[in-house]
């Protein structure tokens, strides 16, 4: 009796802390979906195990109050039949049942408390591998940005060597040059902002972050 009732007492602090612990970890909105749907996917089979292990605790609610009852059968026709010697024959076989009973019961319990440890075993590893999860949505956040970062920082450093290029030392070299390059200062002005067009088209944006680019004087961005 004390063992199954620890056992029915550690069921339910069990079930206590671990929906505790599902309701305190963090939820992050993950990149793409992905993330979150692995979460909600591991959250429901949590919860279907829950159910379970609540499922089995009443059973093993039942099964505690069968063999409580029994028990107390027991003992009252163990008490008949120490009052009743003509009687004693048949209530050694009504005995010999009870007893029966009482050890196909204690075989369902065993079964029930191994099915009950499973469950748990089950829950926590999935309540690791969703802890894993976020972290690794976390770390890819951050790298993204990361690289949101230096792709910025990267786009501004070749616009400033365009702009360099285009109003200072190597586009007056350039156009010094003409007889032997062939080049017009249009077509060097088409070059450089042929190369700028290109370096709209890699800068990296994410769909949260809008980056301001800065507009040359003159030229009109559709």
């Amino acid at each position: 009796m004390q063992q199954i009732t620890g056992l029915l007492t550690l069921l339910i602090l069990s079930g206590f802390f671990t929906q505790a612990a599902t309701a305190a970890s963090p939820r992050g909105t993950p990149a793409g979906g992905g993330g979150d749907q692995n979460g909600q996917r591991y959250i429901a089979q949590i919860n279907a195990l829950k159910q379970q292990v609540a499922a089995q605790a009443g059973e093993l609610q039942q099964l505690n109050d069968q063999l409580t009852e029994t028990r107390e059968n027991l003992d009252l026709r163990e008490r008949e039949l120490e009052k009743t010697a003509d009687s004693r024959d048949k209530l050694r076989e009504r005995l010999d049942q009870a007893i029966e009973r009482i050890k196909r019961t204690d075989e369902r319990l065993e079964l029930t408390r191994k099915k009950l440890s499973g469950a748990r075993y089950q829950i926590s590893n999935l309540s690791a591998h969703k802890l894993d999860l976020e972290e690794l949505d976390q770390l890819q956040k951050q790298q993204l940005l990361l690289c949101e970062d230096k792709n910025i920082a990267l786009y501004q450093a070749n616009l400033e060597m365009a702009d360099r290029y285009k109003n200072k030392g190597i586009g007056t070299s350039l156009l010094q040059r003409e007889p032997v390059t062939g080049l017009k200062q249009v077509e060097i002005e088409n070059i450089l902002e042929e190369y700028r067009d290109k370096l709209d088209q890699q800068i990296y944006q994410t769909p949260q972050a809008a980056i301001t680019l800065p507009e040359e004087p003159g030229v009109v961005k559709f």
